[in-house]
């Protein structure tokens, strides 16, 4: 019960760290977001976790490493107009079994 859309199998207690570089583009110039996972839990259930809507970018393949406590994905994204203000919004849902929920 309760179990959301984009819950794709991770367990464990998880905290979410996103940044993108460089702060200011133009249109066609990339942009690194950073996607850190970390925590406790079964990091091989971590999938890279969703963007609300990449409609306006042009986007390519993470990059993927992981360690002990942390997993991190990678991604380049292209804007594809100039009126792109920001990335968008990442969502990631995991099962907490400490709390049982989501």
């Amino acid at each position: 019960a309760g179990r959301p859309e984009n819950f794709d199998g991770a367990i464990g207690v998880y905290s979410l760290d996103v940044s993108a570089s460089p702060g200011e583009v133009a249109t066609g110039d990339p942009v690194t977001v950073r996607i850190k996972v970390m925590g406790e839990g079964n990091f091989k259930t971590v999938t890279m976790p969703d963007f609300v809507s990449l409609d306006d970018f042009k986007v390519y393949e993470p990059e993927v490493t992981q360690d002990l406590i942390s997993k991190t994905f990678e991604q380049v994204v292209i804007p594809k107009r100039e009126d792109v203000e920001g990335i968008p919004e990442v969502e990631f849902s995991f099962f907490d079994p400490e709390r049982e929920e989501y």
